[in-house]
């Protein structure tokens, strides 16, 4: 992949739709239900589908804004090469400012980039030399003998679909509790866990109950479960916590899908997936850079868990430590609801539900 810069008359515009004469449901009742996802089609909501095709050009961000009965309904697909969940607001705030601007409204608080966040990609640009970047130490990843066209056809298929589930903050206190080390089948050391290790555990072991039950199995199928971590906190020194580009990175655990549903518990799951994590150190981004380094085509580097996803394999992205920003002149309005396109399987578009507000398109 290259990056060309446009020039200002070539850049992509807001694409704005009025919907109000032919998407029936109002904003208030939309909020009622709490933004069910299917009351979004995908073709009509968003500028463009998820998956490229061979030798297409993308444009970075692309940005939609959809005009209903009482409300807007923004979608917004970007490009994830070029950034995470942690740059993707940092532009947002940014992008909110402008509109403050734009409007002619007083900003009391600017928004002000430090250098480091360009500085410090200069620390992860090639490998350090002290680690090896040996694929054994990475099973996250996985290497093609040949070069793909594209994304696996499971991944690009049009049949998925996204559904949002709330945790209250007392059923994330018992989940904890019910997947904690001491209750664990299988002898570990592991002391402790997090919440969202937890919740990680109950996610995969769910998700593979429902897509491939005990009584369908057939021989011992192995499941890989990819968790993204935030690859700027794997380093030595540590860069920027908000260090431009994107830093998604895996960890993998793998298992018997068969052991899954029947002998191991919770708490056997999300002990393996700390342990997992614990070992991303202040050495591992660099490992990464020298496994990727040696590569004849980096485009033979695949996530190990995409080979077969939807399928016996599982993929784990969070956002939650990338809101904290979101406050002061920086807000737009109140949010509503955020969440992913219902076809998404990798994190490239997002649905930003904003209360009916001035904004410039």
């Amino acid at each position: 992949m290259r990056l060309q810069q446009q020039a200002n008359g070539d850049v992509a515009r807001i694409v704005v739709k009025d919907l109000r004469a032919s998407f029936e449901s109002e904003y208030a009742e939309l909020k009622e239900k709490f933004f069910p996802v299917a009351s979004f089609d995908a073709d009509t909501f968003c500028p463009r589908s998820v998956w490229p095709s061979g030798g297409e050009r993308l444009p970075i961000s692309v940005v939609q804004a959809n005009f209903i009965h009482g409300g807007l309904i923004l979608t917004w697909c970007i490009l994830h090469m070029a950034g995470d969940g942690t740059i993707f607001y940092t532009w947002t705030n940014i992008w909110a400012e402008e509109c403050r601007r734009a409007q002619g409204l007083e900003i009391l608080d600017p928004i002000q980039l430090p250098e480091a966040i360009w500085q410090d990609q200069e620390q992860v640009t090639k490998p350090s030399g002290h680690n090896a970047g040996k694929l054994e130490d990475h099973p996250e990843y996985s290497i093609h003998t040949f070069t793909p066209q594209g994304a696996p056809p499971k991944m690009t298929s049009l049949n998925h679909r996204g559904q949002v589930f709330y945790f209250s903050p007392e059923s994330l206190a018992a989940l904890k509790a019910e997947a904690s080390p001491a209750n664990a089948t299988e002898t570990t050391d592991q002391k402790w866990i997090s919440t969202n290790d937890a919740l990680a555990a109950l996610l995969w072991r769910t998700v593979m109950a429902v897509q491939s039950p005990l009584e369908t199995l057939e021989g011992d199928p192995v499941s890989f479960f990819n968790i993204a971590i935030d690859g700027r906190q794997r380093t030595d020194p540590e860069l920027h916590p908000t260090t431009l580009g994107c830093f998604l990175e895996y960890v993998s655990v793998s298992t018997s899908i068969r052991k899954m549903l029947s002998t191991m518990n919770l708490a056997d799951l999300a002990t393996e997936i700390r342990k997992v994590i614990l070992r991303a150190d202040g050495r591992f981004t660099d490992d990464v850079v020298a496994l990727v380094e040696q590569l004849e085509d980096v485009d033979r580097l695949i996530p190990t868990a995409f080979l077969d996803v939807p399928g016996f394999n599982c993929v784990l992205t969070s956002w939650v430590k990338n809101c904290t920003g979101w406050s002061g002149d920086h807000c737009w309005a109140t949010i509503s609801r955020l969440y992913e396109s219902p076809m998404l399987v990798a994190s490239t578009a997002v649905k930003l539900c904003f209360q009916f507000c001035r904004m410039v398109a």
